[in-house]
This record gives structure tokens, sequence and C-alpha cells, in this order.
């Protein structure tokens, strides 16, 4: 069994009731539609988050890079400078 298409089921509705329809289906939609806004809030929340601290990964693994190819003295003479600051 075949269905008609909408269009053909919206020519025979009086505009009201379609209009009438079309506002009862979108209260009942809207708050489905506000759950999803919100978790497309969060997960470009999170998506943010997860930028920022791979940017902070990414920064702390080249300071280490950049320490393993130093000099111990170098080193110890940096962890003295970092004692006295604090």
């Amino acid at each position: 069994m075949t269905k008609a298409h909408s269009s053909v089921w919206a020519s025979q509705i009086d505009p009201t009731i379609r209009e009438y329809i079309d506002a009862r289906i979108s209260e009942e939609i809207k708050p489905f539609r506000d759950d999803i806004e919100g978790l497309r809030g969060a997960l470009l929340a999170l998506r943010e988050t997860a930028n920022f601290n791979s940017g902070n990964l990414i920064g702390r693994l080249n300071n280490m890079e950049e320490m393993l190819s130093m000099s111990a003295s170098r080193i110890a003479k940096l962890r003295t400078l970092a004692n006295e600051e604090e």
C-alpha cells in the first residue's frame, strides 16, 4: 500500500486546521529541540576544553623535549632559579 505525499493531504485540509496542526506539532517538538540545543552546547564546550587541554599537553611536551636537549648543568641552574622564585 502506497501512501500519498503530505502535499496531497495538505491541499485537502482547511488552512486554519493546518496552522493548528503545525502549531501543535511545534509545541510537542519544542522540548526535544531544547534538549538537542543543550546537548549541542555541551558538546561544543567539551570540544573547546579538549582543544585547550591538548594545546597545554603539546606545550608541555615541547618544554620536555627542550629540557631533554639541555645539559644537566643547565637544568640544575634552572631548577635552582625556580626554587629561588618560590
